[in-house]
């Protein structure tokens, strides 16, 4: 092999110099681009009381992956959660609530500009473990037992929880389903004195055996190893296929303004997502809610907790939607 000549030699050292630059900058340009793009600071995630449980472990899973980020969780009923952000104004990166229609009520268009529903639940009655069974309570004795006053329960409070709603359209549900007009009333005008403003408020006075039965989600019943009376698909608000019957259920609720009243018909249980329009870290709530809408990631936790996924679902703020999320959802004129 015949040795380079010096015109050879200097082009080589003057290609590799350019080609060791040009790879330094990508090098360095590719490290930016991480670092812009992974999550970091403090995320504020307002939910659902019914959440506690499995935000507590998304949040850990996702701080494991972004370990630059630090989530500051708050629980409360989901209407007083969306309430945070409208009439006090308080900072808040992602709001996830028990009612997708809590935020359509309450945040749209002002104060977020999409809602996105990503799982599901259905209502049950529970009790303190063994208790059921011992008390002879079963869907065919128990409303007639609850009405009777031989069970002392507690449900939420409709003005500030979803639950506190859908337990009083499922108590309707039941004088439907039962075809009994006055039982309804009758229900709804026991034990105010139990009514507390989210539902896993009920568990500590179950605990102390100061009720004996709670309305509640099934998935809250299941996180803590209650024993179930599972309510048919009539009356447990779980079954999409019967929304015309749901419908003919309603409760009356604080509005979107001091003062006014709402009434909210009967609907499937579907939980909500939104990032609110001020949040101060919209970078790091992007991929939250990407997580918390991903079936391997943030869905499989929830299915484990007993909260199917629904994604992807109708949106009927698609066009609203960051791009990165167009993948969750499905535009409302597919539906039809």
């Amino acid at each position: 092999m015949r040795p380079l000549c010096w015109a050879q030699t200097r082009w080589l050292r003057e290609f590799c110099g350019s080609a060791g630059a040009i790879l330094a900058g990508l090098l360095v340009l590719a490290a930016t681009v991480l670092a812009q793009a992974a999550p970091s600071g403090t995320l504020a995630v307002f939910h659902a009381g019914s959440l506690a449980v499995p935000m507590d472990q998304l949040c850990r899973e996702f701080t494991r992956l972004h370990p630059g980020v630090k989530i500051q969780r708050e629980a409360d009923g989901s209407r007083t959660c969306a309430r945070k952000i409208s009439e006090l104004g308080r900072a808040c990166d992602v709001l996830a609530v028990a009612d997708h229609r809590v935020i359509d009520d309450l945040l749209l268009p002002d104060h977020a500009a999409w809602n996105l529903r990503f799982a599901s639940n259905e209502l049950v009655l529970a009790m303190n473990p063994g208790q059921a069974k011992a008390r002879g309570v079963t869907a065919a004795t128990c409303f007639d037992l609850l009405v009777k006053g031989r069970l002392v329960f507690g449900r939420s409070d409709p003005d500030s929880d979803p639950c506190g709603y859908r337990s009083v359209q499922a108590i309707r549900l039941a004088g439907l389903h039962l075809k009994r007009p006055g039982l309804a009333d009758s229900l709804l005008a026991l034990h105010h004195r139990h009514i507390r403003p989210k539902e896993v408020d009920l568990l500590a006075l179950l605990e102390m055996d100061e009720i004996e039965v709670v309305f509640i989600y099934r998935s809250v019943a299941v996180q803590h190893g209650l024993d179930i009376v599972a309510l048919p698909p009539e009356i447990n608000l779980g079954d999409p296929t019967r929304e015309a019957l749901y419908r003919q259920a309603w409760a009356d609720v604080a509005g979107k303004h001091p003062g006014e009243t709402t009434r909210i018909y009967g609907e499937a249980m579907i939980y909500g997502v939104t990032i609110p329009r001020r949040s101060p870290n919209p970078e790091a709530a992007l991929a939250f809610v990407r997580f918390l809408l991903t079936r391997e990631q943030g869905g499989a936790i929830l299915a484990r907790l007993g909260q199917p996924s629904v994604v992807p679902a109708v949106c009927s703020s698609y066009e609203a939607l960051p791009a990165p999320l167009r993948g969750f959802a499905k535009p409302a004129d597919r539906s039809r």
